[in-house]
């Protein structure tokens, strides 16, 4: 958790930080021990410190604290509740630009915004940074946001969904994430192997086929695909002349 979703958490779910100063990032670690011996996770810590992995830390003695623990984690879920209007992100960054990128993420929202509120939480490990930006007076639109927001991500070589998907609201924004030809590859791919638009119908791409015509469609998508893909991995067209679509 980094400040802004950590001091969100303390201080509307939890009430207060367990900590008596702020640092620049929070772990919450849950874990079990197969015989019960409390001394495992004490013994966690003390390594992490003679690493230098940590500044401080809290172990929950009981069931009370570790809820009042995992509280502050779980304060996502009333982050709709207590922000109101949102606009919500669910990025992906390669991680070890993640910091980098928060940092660029601040300085371009509050050059426009300087009283925002937000705040930011993820999935480190898989590159996925969630982030809540509250719409108010102090902010912009969610269109505003999101058109400061999204070339931003495009600029760190990241992704407009980490784990949520493209949908509908994200379509516009995809380009800020995927050239061209990775877009046609997708285009294609959906249309050869979901021609019926059965899959998750009008999301991402328009219907892939209309009632009439469905072989022709087909047959371009193929064709489409191909050169997508040729061109995408810079292959000369004789490795592909053995290659034969799945036709569904």
């Amino acid at each position: 958790m980094w400040p802004s979703f950590f001091k969100f958490g303390t201080t509307v779910a939890r009430g207060r930080s367990p900590f008596e100063r702020p640092f620049g990032m929070y772990v919450v670690v849950e874990a079990m021990s197969g015989n019960g011996d409390p001394t495992k996770a004490q013994q966690l810590v003390e390594e992490a410190f003679e690493l230098g992995l940590l500044k401080d830390a809290v172990i929950a003695n009981s069931l009370r604290e570790a809820e009042d623990l995992c509280a502050i984690r779980e304060a996502t879920e009333i982050m709709t509740r207590e922000y109101g209007e949102m606009a919500a992100f669910d990025a992906s960054i390669p991680t070890s630009r993640i910091a980098p990128f928060l940092e660029a993420f601040e300085e371009e929202l509050r050059s426009r915004w300087p009283a925002v509120e937000y705040a930011t939480f993820g999935h480190i490990g898989d590159a996925n940074l969630h982030i809540g930006v509250r719409i108010d007076q102090f902010s912009g639109t969610e269109e505003e946001i999101e058109n400061v927001i999204y070339p931003l991500i495009g600029r760190w070589e990241g992704g407009v969904s980490g784990e949520h998907g493209i949908g509908v609201h994200k379509v516009p924004y995809l380009k800020h994430a995927r050239s061209d030809a990775q877009i046609d590859v997708m285009r294609a791919l959906k249309l050869v192997l979901d021609p019926r638009s059965t899959l998750n119908p009008g999301k991402v791409f328009s219907r892939a086929r209309s009632e009439t015509g469905h072989g022709h469609n087909q047959r371009k998508a193929e064709n489409s695909l191909e050169e997508a893909l040729i061109s995408r991995l810079s292959l000369p067209k004789t490795r592909w002349s053995d290659v034969s679509l799945i036709r569904i």
